[in-house]
């Protein structure tokens, strides 16, 4: 989205010259970095197996017993299958918006390098 304005350069008594020029602005990219970052950070660190992973683990195979009446070996796995999935999930987002960053900077120095060969 261009927004074109038209500013004064310089005047005398007699004429007034104008400049153009256009504004394009900045996408927020340092708040989707930064939101890239923390959803890969997190998904990592679901997927590395940490002691941590008992808890969590524990929790969702009792609510898969609890709501659904499967065994406790079956609802473990489920639950292991179903907290790596989660993490995994969060890593993609996290390269997801993170692609978006890198290619915002790589489309915007190619448009440079273009810039310059057509002057």
């Amino acid at each position: 989205m261009k927004r074109k304005y038209k500013t004064p350069h310089s005047d005398n008594d007699t004429h007034i010259v104008y400049r153009r020029f256009h504004y394009t602005p900045r996408v927020r990219l340092d708040l989707l970095a930064t939101v890239a970052l923390a959803l890969a950070f997190l998904g990592i660190y679901i997927i590395i197996p940490t002691p941590s992973d008992a808890i969590e683990v524990t929790v969702i195979s009792g609510f898969l017993v609890n709501a659904f009446g499967t065994s406790l070996r079956a609802s473990l796995v489920y639950g292991l299958l179903i907290y790596k999935a989660i993490g995994m999930m969060l890593l993609v987002a996290g390269f997801v918006f993170g692609g978006i960053v890198v290619r915002n900077a790589v489309t915007k120095r190619v448009d440079n390098l273009l810039d310059t060969f057509r002057k």
